[in-house]
């Protein structure tokens, strides 16, 4: 494993941010459950997390929209494994199909948290997920009796714990 991330200049049209916190990282790793049949990355970048999910034994499958990490990911997981696409227009259903237990991940790109956000929870299929995004955005969604129910407040937490 081999963290890529300080050579990267982050994107900022892309809301890029790079992850760095092995805490972080292993926390987001331990919250994929054993039952599930795929792990889907969105927005890996370098890879952080993407270079330890292979401990979990389970397929993976990544959509990263910046060419600059293609080829480290292709690498890592396959070809057939990596997407090059804009998250908010992947074909989810299709994307999805073959498993029965899918778990999203993804270290949330800051301008597209909540148009992705509202996509995911659209998704049946979905066994779970686990979203790393700024404090502002998880607090307008947590804490919707301080900062007033908003239309995504109100889908979080109608499907989501």
């Amino acid at each position: 494993m081999v963290n890529k991330t300080p050579q990267w200049t982050a994107k900022k049209y892309l809301g890029q941010h790079f992850l760095v916190a092995e805490k972080i990282k292993a926390a987001i790793i331990a919250s994929c459950p054993s039952a599930a049949d795929l792990i889907l990355e969105i927005g890996p970048g370098a890879g952080a997390i993407t270079d330890l999910l292979p401990a979990l034994q389970k397929p993976i499958r990544a959509i990263e929209i910046d060419e600059r990490f293609i080829p480290h990911l292709q690498e890592l997981l396959g070809p057939e494994n990596v997407l090059a696409q804009d998250a908010l227009k992947v074909d989810y259903s299709s994307l999805l199909k073959d498993f029965q237990a899918p778990w999203i991940v993804s270290n949330m790109p800051y301008n597209i948290d909540a148009p992705l956000m509202r996509i995911l929870l659209e998704q049946t299929k979905v066994a779970g997920i686990t979203l790393m995004m700024q404090k502002e955005m998880a607090d307008k969604i947590l804490l919707p009796k301080k900062n007033g129910m908003n239309s995504l407040g109100i889908l979080w937490h109608s499907f989501c714990h």
